[in-house]
């Protein structure tokens, strides 16, 4: 399985993943003495503290490794349930806020009183037909005319001896170096 490109740009921890870190990261420089101006490699760690928080939702106490930065940002939305529920999931980079996201909104609907399963029927009826509509718009006129220019286009390139373009190999369980990814 390959990592996204998304994935590739910006690597989160798994310390990160397990806790609410805001988008804050290990990062690393060099310590530079006074007298002498000589370098040394070191790392700043994120400010991590151990704390329970309290979902309104779920009614219940959740504890985990949060940032103070977290912990600011939560007390700016308005407490842990707008926190995870505001936040994109690009910013969080977390999975435990990913899982209490969809908790969340599981028990939002419940309240609602609406029949889940009911809606995720709904949904994956809205997917076949997506897709359905798809197939038939295939075998109209001008998505065939632009088939036929493209299948001229590849034939002209293997009438001038040109070799195809190389396919990573791909093997399963084994995750790709960014350099081949590309």
């Amino acid at each position: 399985m390959t990592p996204s490109v998304a994935a590739l740009a910006r690597h989160v921890s798994k310390r990160a993943r397990r806790g609410l870190f805001a988008g804050k990261r290990v990062v690393f420089g060099n310590k530079i003495s006074e007298d002498g101006g000589n370098k040394s490699r070191r790392k700043w760690r994120p400010n991590a503290q151990r704390k329970s928080l309290y979902s309104e939702i779920l009614e219940k106490s959740f504890k985990f490794q949060v940032t103070t930065t977290a912990l600011r940002s939560i007390d700016k939305a308005g407490g842990l349930d707008r926190y995870i529920l505001g936040t994109p999931p690009h910013k969080l980079d977390s999975d435990i806020g990913e899982k209490l996201r969809g908790k969340m909104m599981l028990q939002i609907m419940k309240d609602r009183g609406v029949d889940i399963e009911q809606e995720i029927r709904k949904l994956s009826n809205v997917d076949n037909v997506v897709a359905s509509s798809r197939d038939r718009s295939s075998s109209g006129g001008a998505e065939q005319i632009h088939s036929d220019e493209t299948e001229d286009r590849t034939m002209i390139g293997k009438q001038q001896g040109k070799p195809p373009m190389k396919q990573a190999k791909q093997q399963p369980g084994v995750v790709q170096p960014w350099w081949k990814v590309w």
